[in-house]
């Protein structure tokens, strides 16, 4: 049987070490005082908390995990992750991140997915342009100046500080998000983005936690990302201004390991990147961009 934890009681949990427990605290301080967090062990997870939110979704929370994706998938699986349901993690040991590439989350930055409105399928590159807007929007009350680098990209001037991740599988849509918010990740975590060299965004004057910062964001997603979706031309407007490169020269790599030298210069209003070539203008919807080297 679950038993339900208040914050209010201001109990060490017993799935928790030392060192992550004032982490969970401030986690539950997202929540309002009524809001009750159960304590469950599910075949084959790690002990668990959750706990239901007004608008019918679940947010759970556990200390440490592989993925913050597969934990969601998993219990989407068992019928437990209705949609705008989010999994956090204080710790994420095997993330990944575009391409497959891995991303590892230390105690104190964000990990977490959320299962998005069946309504968002077939939004294209315009969901993850759209999340990273919501955040972007949300960061610019912390930080001064967040970018996206497109398609799904979190910057601080020339630095990643997070990124977005969009799955869909099964008739389910997933949207994994990662914020470096106190912890740099080393570089031999990050190796392919050696063009992008990561930071936190306490770096740049954030004071937000980790929890702080997932509550806000939480929020704008429930109130505008259908909004977005079902607005591009204020989604290409908004978008426009925190754009990253927006008329620089970048290198289009296209996921075959072949780069091409093109000039950004806009976005659609389908997500797409508009660029120019030596052939004219283009508007490219898959791939990577990343700055280019000068020696």
């Amino acid at each position: 049987m679950s038993k339900i934890f208040s914050k209010k009681k201001k109990k060490h949990l017993n799935m928790l070490t030392m060192d992550n427990s004032s982490l969970i605290r401030a986690w539950q301080a997202c929540f309002k005082p009524e809001a009750g967090w159960r304590q469950e062990s599910i075949p084959g997870l790690a002990p668990i908390l959750w706990c239901a939110e007004d608008n019918g979704a679940c947010t759970y929370l556990t200390p440490s995990c592989g993925s913050t994706m597969d934990l969601a998938r998993s219990l989407a699986d068992g019928g437990r992750f209705p949609e705008m349901s989010w999994a956090a993690a204080v710790t994420q040991t095997t993330g990944r991140g575009q391409l497959g590439r891995k991303w590892e989350t230390a105690a104190g930055n964000l990990c977490a997915t959320i299962r998005l409105p069946d309504q968002a399928a077939g939004a294209g590159t315009l969901l993850p342009l759209t999340i990273g807007l919501l955040i972007a929007d949300e960061l610019k009350n912390h930080v001064p100046a967040p970018q996206i680098k497109w398609p799904n990209d979190i910057l601080m001037g020339t630095k990643k500080t997070g990124g977005i991740l969009v799955e869909e599988r099964q008739g389910m849509i997933m949207a994994g998000v990662g914020l470096n918010v106190e912890v740099v990740p080393s570089m031999d975590h990050h190796v392919e983005d050696y063009r992008i060299p990561a930071c936190s965004l306490k770096e740049f004057g954030c004071r937000a936690d980790a929890p702080a910062l997932w509550r806000a964001i939480a929020d704008r997603f429930n109130t505008d990302l259908m909004h977005l979706l079902s607005a591009p031309d204020d989604l290409k407007d908004r978008m426009t201004q925190v754009l990253a490169f927006s008329g620089d020269s970048v290198i289009h790599e296209n996921g075959t390991g072949e780069g091409r030298l093109v000039k950004i210069s806009g976005i659609d209003t389908a997500g797409g990147l508009i660029v120019e070539t030596p052939e004219g203008t283009r508007t490219i919807y898959s791939g990577q961009i990343n700055p280019r080297i000068t020696i």
